[in-house]
């Protein structure tokens, strides 16, 4: 799977994680990371912040539908009325 910071960082701005780390990160497992499946969700762990956004805690997936070690820990919180959302990655880890 190609990885495109740039977009990714548009996507996400106010991130915590620096890019070049999580590419590091990435490639320090040499696995082949595939995109989400449609029951991603089943495996995904997320909560109610008490500032009105979400946490999520996402796994990665790997060539196979298969999840990987890695999971993304992230925010979420909604920009405005139009159902916008403001995604903030805070890390990579092995949970």
């Amino acid at each position: 799977m190609e990885h495109n910071w740039a977009e990714l960082s548009k996507d996400a701005p106010n991130s915590r994680v620096q890019w070049a780390d999580m590419e590091r990160e990435l490639n320090s497992y040499g696995e082949d990371y595939a995109t989400l499946p449609d029951d991603f969700i089943e495996k995904t762990h997320f909560g109610r912040l008490t500032s009105g956004g979400y946490w999520i805690d996402c796994p990665l997936w790997v060539v196979g539908h298969k999840t990987s070690d890695l999971e993304v820990q992230m925010e979420a919180f909604q920009k405005d009325s139009d159902a916008k959302w403001d995604i903030q990655i805070d890390d990579i880890r092995v949970p």
